[in-house]
């Protein structure tokens, strides 16, 4: 029997997102013998009582909880998967290619040590695609940037997640990067899938909260354990992240130039992939 996929997500006051991943995630019904179950944890029902009683949605599961954060929210809804497998897909998110997700879940049933998937992402803004970000198959590899993994392309079993004993809620932003770093640190068995089947809205509080994403990470990579190599270039690039998120953009913005600065900059990653 196919594992089972337990997908959560978690809305903060969104119902336009959230109703654009839900419906991002209805052509998986149609798969044949594919077997899921949709979590969401919402903080504001009453937002969102439109789309509870929307028809499509009559197979979601629906969890309320008061917002005391992303975090406690998301081991809430961790908790309550029946599935075999735990797919963290955040309001406004988006499910790309239900069957190259189909694809990746197949990966799991061939392999029973492995215990973590990741895979590439698309960014976005304003349903706008802006590139692709690709990792390494080296998983160690992916540690010497500010951050290695976007949760949005990872899988992972949920005996994993009670092994690791969730996310920890000492963090408000960086949770998901200190959980890599334990699986880094333990030697998961991990694979790259090299297919995107997800799409990451860059609009996200880790991204409108910078300074406070990069605090977090600062004190997480002093666990890495990569090397003196592999150390330096994280520390380059955290420097660099550092400043660019909490000097450069900032004042980019008050002079009104940060609009076209960032077009310049997706413009050449594009030609870059081209």
């Amino acid at each position: 029997m196919p594992l089972k996929l337990s997908i959560i997500t978690l809305c903060l006051d969104d119902p336009e997102g959230l109703e654009k991943t839900l419906r991002s995630c209805l052509p998986l019904r149609e798969a044949a013998e594919f077997n899921f179950e949709h979590i969401v944890v919402d903080s504001s029902p009453l937002v969102h009582a439109s789309i509870r009683s929307n028809p499509e949605f009559y197979a979601t599961q629906w969890y309320e909880m008061p917002p005391k954060g992303i975090y406690p929210a998301l081991n809430f809804g961790s908790h309550q998967a029946g599935g075999d497998i735990v797919w963290h897909l955040h309001s406004n998110d988006c499910l790309s290619n239900p069957r190259v997700l189909i694809e990746a879940m197949s990966t799991f049933d061939a392999s029973s040590e492995l215990q973590f998937l990741y895979s590439p992402v698309n960014y976005t803004r304003s349903n706008q695609f802006m590139f692709t970000r690709f990792q390494y198959h080296d998983f160690a590899r992916n540690f010497y940037r500010f951050t290695p993994l976007d949760h949005q392309g990872v899988l992972f079993r949920k005996c994993f997640l009670q092994e690791m004993g969730y996310f920890s809620e000492e963090f408000k932003l960086a949770a998901d990067y200190d959980l890599w770093v334990r699986a880094l640190t333990l030697k998961v068995r991990t694979y790259y899938f090299a297919k995107v089947f997800a799409d990451f809205d860059t609009s996200g509080r880790s991204n409108q909260f910078g300074h406070i994403t990069c605090a977090e990470v600062g004190r997480i990579r002093k666990k890495l354990e990569i090397g003196f190599w592999g150390k330096f270039r994280n520390y380059l690039d955290f420097q660099y992240h550092s400043f660019r998120i909490q000097l450069l953009e900032p004042q980019l913005k008050r002079f009104g130039l940060y609009g076209v600065v960032r077009g310049i900059f997706l413009r050449m990653k594009r030609l870059q992939k081209a």
